[in-house]
């Protein structure tokens, strides 16, 4: 007699329900189609329909699995382990504790049951999206399944949600304001429109397959950001809604009302730690393509992520010298209930990141911005079934750095220069100091280091200008070696920028204060100035006394040819000038005058000797 009076009770309800669904709606674009011939479904179901039954518990007796049930007319008898299912609110599927009859009322106590409760052999499939004007099917023909709806339970301050329910606008949101810190999103919106697909199979009262997708959805966002800091501040994560609605959808499975809700969130997440005062603008436009999913098979859970991104960031500026570290989340959170209890999930974080490192006393500083996508996709299994675990897709991420500073250092004008030996270059050094998308640089400090040749610069640090531009002068070294100088700009923790240090070169010439001629008998070895022939060597000499080149003109007037002698020149600052000759370490004297340093043409080959013989200068 029970079986047939739920036989019956499930017949009527049926015809009542094609009926209903028939004329609340024409729009089939709108149905969710989960034809299956044949569902074999359990026989100790009870349905609880609107239009039969009042639920008069209240908030607390539901959250206790306490269901006061009126029925308006014959009650049914229900008793333990019968699995009682509804339509009202987000739905709902209990399995029977006890129950109790007063007239037409019986007071239920139960427990959640789940789909492995209710369906022997069935299959669960559709595919939808989370707006309102959505086609809901999978590809079947049915009048008994019904789209009922969206509704708005939650819009922030300052947010719009589109007609569709797929574009949020949530510009001039305060997203935090409290002590010292504001964080504002002066311009923003965001774009979500997954294609869901789900399918379960179960087989004996027990799900064999399950199958969740987010297939080529588009998602995007464009942010203008404001954080200002008056003072230090550490801030926790502090999390905002900034909308919350639902799409409710309803379908039958062996006569069976199938309840399912889509709910979706725009959550922003915020977190900021800041030594001192600092103000930041930012922002970046973002979009992804994004194809996810989990599946269940052969006992055994497998996972998909597939993405295109394209990254574009804004200009940044920010005023302070102190360290930084921002995270900004922004999430539509998308959940599908069944009777109330959520299923599959997907939630697609999408990052921002923002450092700001600075070094003391250096003032050496480095920046980043980061963005990413952080995507959760996955089964909770308490309305599926009794045994499953949850599952969540792992690694279903990627973060990229779309700005950096300072990022690059390049030469612009000073290198190859030639001067005269401990002389300064005729131009100064100069480089520019650039962010990764080539942006000129300000207050970066640039270091230069002489490398080679003993030179020196006016100034060994500079601050980058407001166009990113650095310089110094280099004074060579009084040598005529090789001349190099290293340009490096640091990171906080002391190390380089790539690609640096950057190295100038520069030639260093003699610098000559003149020559010396002297000429010789080739027999006798005396120094003379006549028209006899005789050896000629012009020795050149620096500033510090060095012969630069000797030459020799072997019969005054075959032409001059280098020779290997090299020589000294010293000065006693009296009246000696003494001439060493260091491949042979020999010593010749010249007599100077004392008022003016002129040569008197006089010479002797020992100090103790009177001065004789002629010489040319």
């Amino acid at each position: 007699m029970k079986n047939f009076l739920k036989s019956s009770l499930i017949i009527c309800l049926l015809v009542c329900i094609n009926s209903c669904s028939k004329s609340d709606t024409n729009d089939t674009d709108n149905f969710v189609d989960s034809y299956q011939q044949n569902p074999d479904i359990a026989e100790n179901i009870i349905l609880i329909e609107e239009e039969r039954t009042q639920i008069l518990s209240t908030d607390a007796e539901l959250l206790n699995g306490i269901y006061n049930v009126e029925f308006s007319g014959s009650v049914p008898q229900i008793i333990t382990n019968d699995i009682i299912i509804g339509e009202e609110g987000d739905g709902f599927i209990r399995k029977v504790i006890s129950s109790t009859v007063n007239g037409n009322t019986v007071s239920i106590k139960t427990t959640q049951a789940n789909m492995e409760d209710v369906f022997k052999n069935a299959t669960i499939e559709f595919t939808t999206d989370i707006s309102e004007s959505s086609k809901t099917s999978n590809g079947k023909t049915s009048s008994i399944s019904q789209y009922q709806g969206m509704t708005v339970n939650y819009l922030a301050k300052g947010v719009t949600l589109n007609g569709n329910g797929l574009d949020y606008d949530f510009s001039n949101t305060v997203l935090y304001q409290g002590g010292p810190l504001t964080f504002k999103i002066t311009n923003g919106t965001a774009t979500f429109d997954p294609n869901f697909s789900f399918k379960s199979e179960y087989s004996l009262f027990s799900l064999s397959y399950l199958d969740f997708k987010v297939d080529n959805a588009n998602l995007a966002i464009d942010c203008d950001l404001l954080l200002n800091a008056s003072a230090g501040v550490n801030l926790p994560t502090f999390s905002k809604t900034l909308a919350d609605f639902d799409k409710k959808l309803r379908f039958l499975v062996g006569g069976l009302p199938v309840i399912v809700k889509i709910n979706t969130k725009l959550v922003a997440e915020l977190n900021a730690g800041i030594d001192a005062s600092f103000d930041l603008t930012t922002g970046f436009t973002n979009n992804y393509t994004i194809t996810t999913g989990v599946n269940y098979a052969n006992d055994n859970w497998t996972g998909i992520f597939d993405y295109t991104s394209s990254l574009t960031p804004k200009p940044i500026n920010m005023e302070g010298e102190v360290n930084i570290a921002q995270n900004f989340t922004i999430t539509p959170k998308v959940s599908v209930m069944f009777y109330g209890v959520i299923g599959p999930y997907c939630e697609p974080a999408m990052t921002e990141d923002f450092a700001f490192n600075i070094a003391s006393p250096s003032l050496d500083w480095d920046s980043n911005l980061k963005v990413g996508l952080d995507i959760k996709t996955g089964v909770k299994w308490d309305i599926f079934s009794f045994v499953k675990g949850d599952y969540t897709f792992p690694n279903a991420n990627f973060e990229e750095t779309i700005w950096s500073a300072p990022e690059s250092l390049e030469i612009v004008s000073g290198n190859n220069q030639t001067a005269e030996q401990a002389t300064q270059l005729s131009e100064p050094l100069k480089v520019k100091v650039t962010d990764v998308l080539d942006n000129p640089m300000s207050i970066v400090p640039v270091y230069f280091n002489v490398t080679s040749g003993n030179g020196t610069v006016d100034n060994q640090s500079v601050m980058t200008d407001e166009n990113g531009f650095a310089e110094v002068i280099w004074t060579l070294g009084d040598n005529t070696e090789t001349q190099t100088l290293d340009v490096t700009v640091k990171k906080a923790d002391g190390t380089n920028i790539k690609n640096t240090p950057k190295t100038f070169n520069a030639t260093a010439t003699a610098n000559v204060i003149g020559e010396l001629i002297i000429g010789t008998w080739i027999y006798n070895g005396y120094y003379r100035i006549d028209d006899s022939p005789y050896r000629r060597f012009k020795i050149v000499f620096d500033s510090n006394g060095n012969s630069i080149s000797t030459q020799i003109d072997e019969n005054n007037g075959d032409g001059w040819v280098d020779h290997p002698w090299t020589y000294n020149l010293t000065y006693d600052g009296v009246d000696k000038l003494t001439l060493l000759n260091t491949y042979w370490n020999v010593a010749d004297f010249f007599r100077i005058n004392a008022v003016d340093q002129t040569l008197f043409n006089q010479y002797t080959d020992n100090p103790n000797d009177e001065f004789y013989s002629t010489l040319t200068r």
